[in-house]
Formats: C-alpha cells, sequence, structure tokens
C-alpha cells in the first residue's frame, strides 16, 4: 500500500481487527476467468459472491488497484436505505411496474444482508430513517415520495410531530421529518472486509493492487493489468466513480464528493441530549447532511457535494480535503450546538 494513501476512519478500524494478510498474487500472462470483476468493493464482491453461488465452477477474478473496500465502500456513511425515497424518480424512467420490482428488490436485499451478518460481524443493526427538514424551506421535500408510496399502497415514510422528532435526534434544529423503518446501520468496512472473507472462501480470486490500464471490446476479452493480462469471457464493471474514465461512460457520470467526520466516543453527553435511538438521519438541503451514532458512542456526520472531478480524475484533494471538513464540522456544529466541547 502506498503510505500516502488516505484510510478512513472506518477502514483503518477494520483493518485493526484483523490478522495480517497476504495479498494475493498478481496476474500474470496468459491468466484466464470465466469472469473478471473490475473493483473490490460492495458491487464487485457481491456479483462474484452470487456468480459463485450460483456456479461453484464459474472462475472468477476481482481486479482492485488497491485493497478491497479502499474506496467508497470503506469510507460511506454506513446508512442501509431502500430504494423507496427514488420510487417516484423510477417511475418515471422505467414505469411503475418495473420501479416498484426495484424498491421491493430493494428491500429485500436489506434482509438479505441481516441474515449475512449473522456469519459475520459488521455492526448490523436495524435502525430506522429519518428524513427531516432543518430549514422551513425544506418542509415537505418527501411529499412526493410519500405520493409514490401510497400509488403503491406502502405506508413507508410516516410523520414525526416535531416534538417527536427533536427528542428522538437530540436537536431543536429539526423542524419535521418523517420515518422509513425498513432501514438499517452498519460498519461500511466491516461489511466490505467480511465480503472479501466470503469471496475467498468461495474461491474467488482477488488480485489487489492490480492497476487496470485497459480491456479491449470483442470476445474473448483480454484486461490489461500493472502485473499482466488477463483473458475471460465476460467483464464486470464495479469500480463506482472511477467509471468515468471509460468513454462509454464519461459522458453519464459525474463523481461527487461526500465528506465525513467522526468524533470521540460521548456516551454520556449523547445520553443527556436524548440522542440514543440509534436512528440514522439526514436532511434535505440540496448538498444533503447524513449522521448517525455509532456502536461506540461517536458521532459519524457526513455531506455530499462541493467537489466534482472530470473524466475519473479522482485525486488526494478529491478523497480528503481539509476545508471541506470543516465545512461538515460547521454544520454538525449548528445542529448540535450543546456536543460542542465534543
Amino acid at each position: 500500500m502506498n503510505k500516502a494513501t488516505h484510510r478512513s476512519f472506518w477502514l483503518n478500524d477494520a483493518l485493526s481487527q484483523e490478522e495480517p494478510q497476504e495479498l494475493s498474487s498478481p496476474i500474470r500472462e496468459n491468466s484466464h476467468a470465466d469472469v473478471a470483476i473490475i473493483g473490490g468493493g460492495y458491487v464487485g464482491l457481491w456479483t462474484a459472491i452470487k456468480i459463485k453461488e450460483s456456479d461453484p465452477g464459474c472462475e472468477v477474478a476481482i481486479l482492485e488497484k488497491d485493497i478491497c473496500g479502499g474506496g467508497a465502500s470503506g469510507a460511506n456513511g454506513g446508512f442501509v436505505l431502500s430504494w423507496w425515497p427514488k420510487a417516484s424518480t423510477l417511475s418515471k424512467l422505467v414505469g411503475e411496474n418495473e420501479a416498484l420490482q426495484v424498491v421491493k428488490d430493494s428491500v429485500a436485499s436489506i434482509d438479505e444482508l441481516e441474515k449475512f451478518s449473522q456469519e459475520y460481524d459488521f455492526h448490523f443493526r436495524r435502525s430506522a430513517w429519518i428524513w427531516c427538514a432543518t430549514a422551513e424551506a425544506h418542509i415537505g421535500s418527501w411529499q412526493s415520495v410519500q405520493a409514490a408510496c401510497e400509488r403503491f399502497k406502502e405506508s413507508n415514510f410516516l410523520p414525526l410531530s416535531s416534538e417527536e422528532l427533536q427528542r428522538r435526534t437530540g436537536s431543536r434544529q429539526h423542524l419535521e421529518g418523517v420515518i422509513d423503518k425498513s432501514a438499517a446501520l452498519v460498519h461500511p468496512a466491516l461489511l466490505v472486509r467480511a465480503l472479501r472473507m466470503q469471496a475467498l472462501k468461495l474461491g474467488v480470486r482477488i488480485c489487489e493492487n492490480t492497476t487496470v490500464t485497459g480491456f479491449s471490446r470483442s470476445n474473448p476479452i483480454t484486461v490489461q493489468t500493472s502485473s499482466g493480462a488477463l483473458k475471460t469471457e465476460k467483464l464486470v464493471i464495479a469500480n463506482n466513480a472511477w467509471a468515468a474514465a471509460l468513454p462509454e461512460f464519461s459522458r453519464s457520470i459525474v463523481p461527487i464528493t461526500s465528506d465525513m467526520i467522526m468524533t470521540e466516543s460521548a456516551r454520556e453527553e449523547l445520553e443527556k441530549i436524548g440522542w440514543t435511538g440509534g436512528e440514522c438521519i439526514t436532511d434535505s438541503q440540496m448538498m444533503v447532511d447524513y449522521y448517525h451514532v455509532t456502536k461506540d458512542h461517536r458521532v459519524a456526520f457526513g455531506k455530499g457535494g462541493w467537489g466534482i472531478s472530470f473524466g475519473g480524475n479522482l485525486g488526494k484533494d478529491f478523497v480528503r480535503n481539509k476545508q471541506r471538513a470543516a465545512m461538515v464540522e460547521a454544520d454538525f456544529r449548528r445542529y448540535y450546538p450543546s456536543l460542542n466541547h465534543i
């Protein structure tokens, strides 16, 4: 690993709990796999696991330029949400029948993740999600989604009174909101490392510190990497924002930053303000804030927006920026002034 590589709090925490592991051997010339997957995050690992479960004899290789979890999968907010908030948008894109199927599948995936947590500990907990307004202009931001739920005869996003909302969130800055009880929380890096362990157990070949430099567009596909070439019949692109560097996706993907801060453990202070229910929370700003209390009583607080990358050029400033982090902290302090000493 490059010593200059930034590691999130989550990933450092997860790696500290693992026994030292050797990285899998790099790709050599004339290597072959039935399916090659670019990216060792949630999508890449879960895809590999599903393939091996359905066809144990299939040769699957994951090509990851860092370590599994080195990207967004090891550094996100840990929210596990359904696609219900996107129901109205999905309906416009694919029609109501297809939209409803996507949403139902997303709800089922939360149940599947809960089942997976019985084998691996990644702090899975059914927490409920609170979607709220912190400014008068944001009140009712969820109404179109509620209307979509009603069309589908689903009773998601139940309203919370301002008193109940403020009691649950521990802050008078929250004015109105709704709650979705299907949501959950995880330790994001423990999850991605658990997926890595499961993939290895099933016989997936994981090649970390292996950068893909290009691939052909005809069958059989030749994938060029920093250490050799791999031939494959099928190729899965699962590298999230970095896919914007590919010509086929460059006009369709715009990577946008999302920055997080983490407080010290503050159990007594959180109990004092009543923020103990474990819900995950988002506000309704365009550059949305998202936050929750971790298993060890820290506040994990994030904010999306500000930094935009073009052409998949995600440099160090995109991954970590002190000025953006200070702006995230300012929102946290504004919502929770009673925790200013934390």
